[in-house]
């Protein structure tokens, strides 16, 4: 396949619009895909200080 035709038929997805009700229905289909938590900012900035 041609780098071209790859493009043409690749659409990216924001996750970021996805509702709940689509997240639900993508669990069902694919059970080993999971929606990640947002950290809160006091864990990212434990994080950051232990690195």
């Amino acid at each position: 396949m041609e780098e071209s035709e790859f493009e043409e038929e690749f659409i990216p997805l924001d996750f970021d619009s996805l509702s709940d009700n689509d997240w639900v229905e993508i669990h069902k289909n694919f059970p080993e895909l999971r929606k990640r938590r947002k950290p809160p900012l006091d864990e990212v900035i434990v994080e950051f200080l232990r690195r």
